[in-house]
């Protein structure tokens, strides 16, 4: 449960990032 609760957290983080850079990207268009 434990490490379940982690790697969804990194998950989360990794989609974060990547959504922000798409979303920079976006911008400087």
């Amino acid at each position: 449960m434990c490490c379940l609760r982690l790697t969804h957290i990194r998950h989360s983080k990794i989609v974060f990032t990547s959504f922000k850079s798409m979303l920079l990207v976006l911008i400087l268009e």
